[in-house]
């Protein structure tokens, strides 16, 4: 039987693989109890994501929604998949980006260009509405004009990108947008009973604790609240050596401060991001006030936070509100807990290499943990393991950390003599280069054998298929950082804290194989990680399918 993911993959010039199928199959039977799909590198998720997001529209004549935990994902999927699937299936697929990426022509004109850009508030209210004053001025009603028929022409970017959006078969957004959307707007953008597809599902329960958390810089508070502001930068700097949970004389500093209000410039306004810090502290103090074991604020001496650490009961209602399907590469065992649907229906459909013939492993015998931090054989013992894979490899290699003191410790000192040896070496945060991460990115692929030391920032979106990345090297098995979040979530949720390195590891290891030509060399820089071999865990498993080395 054809089916719209045999109907895309025609009109693109693909050939189905067995994996793909599977995952379309999965995804086109969903409801509101839920898929949880795990699906390898190399499946072609994406095509299979927007072909189920079709036939749930096609069933239903109700917009579907398609949602990418990050820019980079979404900008794959409208550069090239999404408008193939327009074309093929004759569907209105739209995007609606976060509300910064829009620019409101009004404010900036009428305030000589120092308006708001975007719209302003989590609210997702328009900012034309809030520097005009008046709805009907330029001759229109902002809340439902049509900007096709507007003269002048409409000039609030974010507000004709809402109105298109609403008008789409398939919607491809962003976290916030999907929680704002269904959780928060009295009058929705997005239709509420569609279905959605949740893209790179492995960051999503990070993604909604990050959309209900708050993090506001101590910079940030001297700036805005001046010399009541200053007073708690000051307090917070004890916690940069130990991290933790704000004291009271912190909490009455603060309320001191967001009692005398954030600066206003010479008109009596408020910047963006003043409102957005005076909101958070609004919400930190109201934590205060009534503190919980779930929800933490504290202080790293650099910056006041708010986080969570159980949104299941939160997660449960905006998924179960509609079919759903949650797809990635990698699918933690703890994940339908976490996201509080412990009756979703859990499927791995596999991936499309031959790992025994495509990559190799090798384990360090020295374990890589905290407590042998400060052990020079460790280090050194470890280093030279770490050399030795590094030389044997010709083309290029990629060396991942959990921490910039670990990555700059080992950089200091192979980078010399691997310079010396005539390779490229690139350092992510190197203050003589001053390169993003973007351009060491496009450096490492020209050059074809560079050696990159780099942060788990390069173990997600990283794409270098052939010789460019021939070996990915691990320092050590990547555990969160040792805050009062994560001591939380050690004491209340071990697995899920387990898995937030078992997916880091998975994730990095990924960068290797990216097609099915793809040759290359896994090197682990401790000795625990041999546990990984022989582990039934769904997310690692395919690890055991590396040939040792």
């Amino acid at each position: 039987m054809t089916t719209e993911l045999h109907q895309l993959l025609s009109h693109i010039g693909y050939q189905p693989r067995p994996q793909q199928e599977r995952l379309f199959e999965l995804l086109a039977g969903v409801d509101k109890t839920g898929v949880i799909a795990q699906a390898g590198t190399g499946t072609g998720k994406s095509i299979a994501v927007l072909a189920a997001a079709a036939k749930a529209f096609h069933d239903t004549g109700v917009q579907s929604l398609v949602v990418t935990p990050t820019r980079i994902l979404m900008d794959q999927y409208m550069a090239k998949d999404a408008p193939a699937a327009a074309e093929c299936f004759k569907l209105d697929i739209r995007e609606l980006r976060g509300k910064r990426w829009y620019d409101c022509d009004v404010s900036a004109d009428l305030h000589e260009g120092d308006g708001p850009s975007g719209c302003l508030g989590r609210d997702v209210g328009c900012t034309m509405k809030a520097w005009l004053d008046k709805e009907d001025e330029e001759g229109f009603d902002w809340k439902t004009c049509d900007p096709t028929k507007i003269t002048p022409v409409w000039r609030c970017g974010y507000q004709q990108a809402k109105f298109f959006a609403a008008r789409a078969n398939i919607v491809v957004t962003n976290t916030d947008f999907w929680v704002i959307n269904d959780r928060t707007l009295p009058d929705p953008i997005f239709d509420l009973d569609g279905a959605v597809f949740v893209d790179e599902a492995h960051q999503l329960e990070a993604k909604l604790k990050d959309y209900a958390g708050r993090s506001v810089r101590a910079k940030e508070l001297r700036k805005y609240y001046e010399v009541a502001g200053a007073k708690v930068c000051k307090l917070l700097e004890r916690y940069q050596d130990e991290p933790g949970r704000v004291a009271d004389d912190v909490k009455a500093a603060l309320a001191h401060a967001y009692e005398r209000g954030v600066e206003k410039d010479e008109n009596g306004k408020a910047t963006d991001r003043a409102l957005e810090v005076h909101e958070a502290v609004m919400t930190m103090l109201a934590r205060l006030e009534t503190p919980s074991d779930n929800c933490l604020v504290w202080s790293d001496g650099f910056s006041l936070k708010m986080d969570w650490i159980d949104i299941s009961a939160s997660a449960n209602g905006l998924l179960t509100a509609r079919p759903f399907g949650l797809v990635s590469a990698t699918i933690p065992t703890s994940m339908p807990s976490a996201l509080g649907i412990p009756e979703a229906k859990v499927a791995d459909v596999g991936h499309p290499f031959d790992y025994g013939k495509q990559a190799t492993i090798s384990i360090s015998e020295t374990d890589g943990s905290f407590r042998y931090a400060g052990s020079r054989a460790n280090f050194e013992g470890r280093v030279n393991e770490l050399r030795h894979e590094i030389v044997k490899t010709k083309g290029g290699v990629l060396l991942l950390f959990s921490s910039f003191k670990d990555m700059n410790r080992v950089y200091e000192t192979l980078g010399p003599e691997l310079r010396a040896a005539g390779r490229t070496v690139l350092l992510q945060n190197d203050e003589q280069t001053v390169r993003t991460n973007d351009e060491l990115a496009a450096i490492f692929k020209e050059d074809g054998k560079a050696v990159l030391f780099g942060s788990e920032s390069f173990a997600t979106g990283f794409d270098v298929p052939g010789d460019a990345l021939e070996m990915v090297g691990i320092w050590k098995l990547p555990y969160p950082g040792k805050d009062p979040v994560t001591e939380a979530l050690m004491k209340r949720f071990p697995a899920r804290y387990r898995d937030l390195m078992l997916t880091r590891i998975v994730q990095a290891a990924g960068r290797l194989i990216r097609t099915e030509t793809d040759r290359g060399h896994l090197h682990i820089a401790d000795s625990r990680a041999e546990s990984l071999l022989k582990s039934k865990d769904l997310m690692v498993r395919h690890l055991g399918e590396f040939a040792r080395d």
